[in-house]
């Protein structure tokens, strides 16, 4: 969420654009690996 709250405070242009595409890619692959790994103190099913 830094991530793109950072981008989103660029200036528009393509480095804002970069920017933003790799916070949503950190964003999904953190979500995923939540997927996989099960979250933080969640109980074991």
């Amino acid at each position: 969420m830094i991530a793109m709250d950072e981008a989103r405070e660029m200036s528009p242009g393509d480095e804002r654009t970069e920017a933003i595409h790799k916070a949503i890619v950190l964003r999904n692959a953190f979500e995923i690996h939540e997927l996989l790994c099960g979250k933080r103190g969640a109980p074991a099913t």
